[in-house]
C-alpha cells in the first residue's frame, strides 16, 4: 500500500493502543502505532488510492477522530 491516514497523535502509547482496537475492532482495519519523537502516532496504512480513503473520512470521525492526514508514500 502506498496511502496511509494518520488518525491521531497521541502523548502516551496506552491512548494510540487504545485508538487502534478501537479501529481495528468498528472498522476491520489494520492500523499501525509509531512512535516518533515523543508522540505516538495512529496509522491506517492499508489503501492504493487516494480515493479508496474517502469512504473511511466519515466514519473516522464518527468514532471521534476528526483530524485525519493523508500520507503518501513515494515510490
Amino acid at each position: 500500500p502506498t496511502i496511509s491516514l494518520q488518525v491521531g497523535v497521541f502523548r502516551t502509547k496506552i491512548e494510540a493502543l487504545k485508538a487502534q482496537r478501537r479501529i481495528t475492532k468498528k472498522l476491520n482495519l489494520p492500523v499501525e502505532v509509531v512512535l516518533e519523537y515523543d508522540y505516538y502516532k495512529v496509522i491506517v496504512t492499508v489503501f492504493y488510492t487516494r480515493e479508496e480513503t474517502y469512504r473511511y473520512y466519515p466514519e473516522l470521525t464518527q468514532l471521534g477522530y476528526p483530524n485525519i492526514y493523508l500520507i503518501e508514500k513515494r515510490k
